[in-house]
């Protein structure tokens, strides 16, 4: 129970990491299937939180280590990602078809099996739950890995990985969400059910009560599986994962699902620290940290939308769109203006499953004219209740050296009640002025 009061504490205000399925899958559904195989609750919690570990950190999550390895190139990183997130056998660098996931395949199995064997040890179970991280990715992720920045300008294609663009692309969540995906839910649960089974028929000590049979827990998954908002979310893990008294209960500050409650909602903006060799303070002149704290002041600390617009440099924004249909494609300073404040707008805004559900300023969405272009006080984007900017200095630019985005400085912001995404800024001096250049979402 030590980790899951502390987690329920944590779902209930919102964390920082980001994930391939959310912590609903990887920690909430994996202890509890854990204990019904004939794990203690100390036990199920220790490999559910492995499980989610990996999703936990600045360094091993996939959208931080992905924000680096698109600003900085790094093979080292990109694949960390393929390894603990993506699992293949392609090579990186690669073209993403070369580097496909396959669903409960022997990519991301054989790494799991190999640890049904017996270990006494303190950690084991820990490993055990850090295995089943890439197996469970391997249904979410299943399939060619997306490019960001796909169509527009394909952001290091040999090394990237972002949510297949079958599954929803390299913008959208829906990868994530188990009341899209059902059936993969209820395959990822028998077959991780049947892997705690066989490594308790290895280490007997460590189980303390018969595992209950499969059939009997089938109904159970699909309800999670089928629940497709914060309150029914909740509702399952009230009912099925009780918890002691006193304790903070539900798991909505950290799902991309509409519902739950939405009132004062404060969300904090937290500048990523870069790669020690990114950064070179010495490089970064006052003005560029002067006009950044500027442009935080007026997109988050007073909403105006317009004023932080004064701060983005439209004919830098045209050449992502370049070769694109339409207006943007077109390099229109008037729909470069429009998309710049949708995309600054939808940050703002309480209920992320609403900003998922309309593109994520995707202009090719169905629903991208829904997408206001102002921070609103009510309906489906209302701005949060609060909220809390970041102040730069000048040891949170990244240099963009050997970068299709270069010249220029990147610097990468996370939310804290959205911690499936990343927004990464690009600054270049142009017309005498530090501006915005690009800025594009990192989802996972």
């Amino acid at each position: 129970m030590r980790k899951l009061v502390l987690l329920a504490g944590l779902l209930a205000v919102g964390g920082t990491s980001l994930r391939a399925w959310q912590v609903d899958v990887h920690y909430l559904l994996t202890f509890w299937l854990a204990t019904q195989a004939g794990f203690s609750r100390d036990a199920a919690d220790d490999i559910a939180g492995g499980n989610q570990g990996l999703d936990e950190s600045d360094y091993d999550a996939a959208i931080s280590t992905m924000v680096w390895v698109l600003v900085r190139g790094d093979e080292g990183a990109a694949q960390a990602v393929r390894d603990n997130h993506f699992p293949s056998d392609g090579p990186i660098p690669s073209p993403p078809a070369r580097r496909a996931v396959v669903a409960n395949g022997p990519l991301a199995r054989g790494p799991v099996v190999a640890l049904i064997r017996p270990d006494p040890s303190s950690t084991a179970l820990d490993t055990l739950g850090r295995g089943l991280h890439p197996f469970h990715d391997s249904w979410s992720h299943q399939g060619v890995p997306d490019v960001p920045l796909r169509p527009l300008r394909a952001l290091r294609p040999g090394l990237s990985s972002a949510h297949p663009r079958a599954r929803g692309g390299w913008r959208s969540e829906d990868a994530d969400l188990t009341h899209l995906h059902v059936e993969e839910v209820v395959d990822l649960a028998r077959e991780t059910y049947l892997l705690l089974r066989q490594y308790l028929d290895q280490n007997p000590r460590r189980r303390i009560q018969p595992a209950a049979d499969w059939a009997a827990l089938e109904a159970t998954v699909r309800e999670f599986a089928q629940a497709r908002t914060k309150d029914e979310k909740d509702a399952w893990m009230a009912t099925h994962i009780p918890l002691p008294p006193g304790a903070a209960a539900g798991i909505s500050g950290r799902l991309t699902l509409p519902g739950g409650p939405t009132g004062g909602v404060t969300r904090q903006f937290r500048a990523l620290e870069p790669p020690p060799d990114l950064v070179r303070p010495g490089e970064i002149a006052p003005a560029l940290v002067d006009a950044a704290n500027a442009f935080a002041n007026a997109w988050i600390a007073n909403r105006n939308i317009g004023g932080a617009g004064e701060f983005v440099d439209v004919a830098g924004l045209a050449d992502l769109f370049a070769g694109t249909p339409g207006p943007l494609g077109d390099r229109v300073p008037a729909a470069l203006t429009e998309w710049s404040r949708k995309f600054l707008v939808m940050y703002l805004a309480t209920d992320h499953a609403q900003v998922n559900a309309a593109g994520h300023a995707d202009p090719g969405h169905p629903l991208y004219d829904t997408l206001p272009e102002t921070a609103q006080t009510d309906g489906p984007f209302r701005a949060a209740g609060g909220l809390e900017r970041p102040t730069f200095s000048a040891g949170h630019f990244a240099a963009l050296d050997d970068n299709p985005l270069a010249p220029g400085f990147a610097v990468a912001l996370r939310l804290s009640d959205v911690p499936h995404e990343a927004i990464v800024l690009v600054w270049r001096q142009t017309g005498g002025r530090w501006a915005i250049t690009a800025m594009f979402p990192v989802v996972g």
